[in-house]
């Protein structure tokens, strides 16, 4: 896939400020039973590492390239058919071998890389034991520097806060009436009972509505929209407003999405900041000197989705490769939205976001693991409910 006309853009947390060139960027998703389609590799990275140096971006205006391009993809599909079948086969019979459930495989997979990240995230932050023991157990944000550092009730600090952009940044909530708009260092009880209706909202979809869908497919969505609100939306809101009423810099992970105007406004700052907190760190600011700001976001939204896939598609054996095509259409949309300015806006973010939402979210991750962790979560529901 090759994309045209993206000029660098520092406005996004995903791309830093200084890009060191201006031009085209070229990805190849390269598998290695297509031998045949590194002609397309060395044709897009000569051009590329030509055009570089000379201000100029790759076009598509090359017939052969083009034709290429299509055969590679035509190839690609029942290729990609195969490696999942086989995939699949093999992913049950290791699953099989540990002799537990899959979700309960999913929620291990899942701890074990949360608690990597958070050791990870501790490089070079110095602080007592005891407040990174904290960190590490009692908070599922990546940003260890600010939490690990002095009191937000510190006025310089509140200022520093403020002047890097936190989240008492009316433009983040443009107009929503949240303690989070305003300005005053500490969060307001309001804020807190926000976040614990959010909380409730989660529980009457996991314990009201979902029992009561005989679809088990739809059950599952259900469930995991239930379970997105609980956790994400309103425990970790919780928590976060906890760590801040006591002075702790602990930003909300989840700064209202459904405002977002465009990809990189929803991925850079307003969903699940603990992970681009972490990615930005230790995979983007290394990887742009030698690759580029693109180069760099493409190897991000890869590296997301290679994650995504191992927590979901391996416990549920199947549906592997989703995940990751998931992301990478991310990643190519934030490009295409800066190369067409004209299609940036909710409804090219909200197409981009939701309509292949069904990749990352499978059907054999929501029937293997998200329906049985709802059977078994719900089960003290479902046997109040028949008694």
């Amino acid at each position: 896939m090759i994309v045209t006309g993206i000029s660098p853009d520092g406005g996004t947390g995903f791309e830093p400020r200084d890009t060191g060139f201006s031009g085209q960027f070229c990805l190849e998703f390269r598998m290695p039973p297509l031998r045949s389609s590194g002609n397309v590799a060395s044709v897009c990275l000569e051009k590329f590492h030509g055009q570089r140096q000379q201000g100029r971006g790759l076009t598509l205006h090359e017939p052969g390239v083009c034709l290429n391009l299509l055969v590679g993809c035509a190839v690609s599909v029942p290729v990609w058919i195969a490696f999942e079948n086989g995939a699949r086969r093999w992913g049950s019979r290791v699953l099989a071998l540990f002799g537990y459930p899959p979700w309960l495989v999913m929620w291990g997979i899942a701890t074990a890389m949360f608690f990597a990240c958070k050791l990870i995230s501790l490089t070079g932050v110095r602080a007592p034991w005891w407040r990174k023991w904290l960190y590490v157990v009692a908070w599922p944000g990546m940003n260890a520097a600010a939490f690990c550092s002095g009191s937000l009730r510190d006025p310089t600090l509140v200022q520093r806060a403020n002047r890097r952009g936190s989240l008492r940044d009316p433009t983040l909530v443009r107009g929503a009436n949240h303690d989070i708009g305003r300005s005053s260092a500490l969060p307001s009880w309001s804020e807190l009972l926000f976040s614990l209706a959010k909380i409730g909202f989660g529980c009457s979809l996991l314990f009201g509505l979902a029992p009561m869908i005989d679809l088990p497919l739809l059950r599952g969505w259900v469930g995991m929209v239930g379970i997105i609100f609980t956790l994400h939306f309103g425990l970790f809101h919780v928590l976060s407003w906890c760590w801040r009423r006591v002075g702790v810099d602990a930003k909300p992970l989840m700064v209202w999405p459904i405002l977002a105007t465009s990809l990189s406004d929803f991925w850079g700052r307003r969903w699940n900041t603990a992970f681009r907190d972490l990615t930005h760190r230790f995979l983007f600011r290394p990887l742009t000197g030698r690759l580029g700001a693109k180069g760099g976001l493409a190897v991000g939204f890869l590296f997301s989705g290679i994650v995504h896939d191992v927590v979901i598609s391996v416990p549920a054996g199947g549906g592997y490769g989703l995940p990751t095509l998931y992301f990478l259409l991310q990643g190519a949309g934030l490009l295409v939205e800066r190369a067409i300015p004209g299609i940036r806006g909710r409804w090219f973010t909200l197409a981009v976001l939701v309509l292949p939402a069904y990749w990352l979210f499978h059907p054999p991750f929501v029937l293997e693991v998200i329906v049985p962790f709802l059977d078994w979560l719900q089960a003290p529901t479902l046997v109040l409910r028949n008694t």
